[in-house]
């Protein structure tokens, strides 16, 4: 597995941190395992590692971010969720996904650090 999840209880926050490797299939698996668990509340924080490998293009962000609207249920509340992107490329494919899901039901915004993403997702 490349991907550790994590719920705070006391936030809310879903931490999923990407470690070494970064796709299409580990990133839709990554949200989707979030999304199941007990407690989950829509608020994400997804963390690459700098020195994960990424391996994303941009028609992969598209179908990703057409994958995560598809998927939602109907009844989730509208969402946040903060990508942390270390290194420019990671920070250029996250604000391409943050694009992608503006006509969605979560509101998604870019940061270089943790800190920063985590006092967005619990204003």
């Amino acid at each position: 597995m490349t991907f550790k999840i994590t719920l705070d209880e006391s936030t809310h926050v879903t931490r999923i941190a990407f470690d070494d490797r970064l796709d299409r299939s580990h990133l839709l698996e990554g949200v989707r395992a979030a999304r199941e668990l007990p407690g989950h509340q829509y608020r994400t924080l997804m963390i690459v590692a700098p020195d994960a490998v990424l391996d994303l293009s941009s028609d992969d962000l598209r179908s990703i971010a057409r994958a995560l609207r598809g998927e939602r249920p109907e009844n989730a509340p509208r969402g946040l969720t903060a990508l942390v992107a270390p290194t420019s490329l990671a920070f250029g494919l996250a604000r391409m996904v943050q694009v992608f899901m503006e006509e969605g039901p979560a509101e998604v915004c870019v940061f270089q650090n943790e800190i920063d993403a985590t006092q967005w997702l619990l204003r």
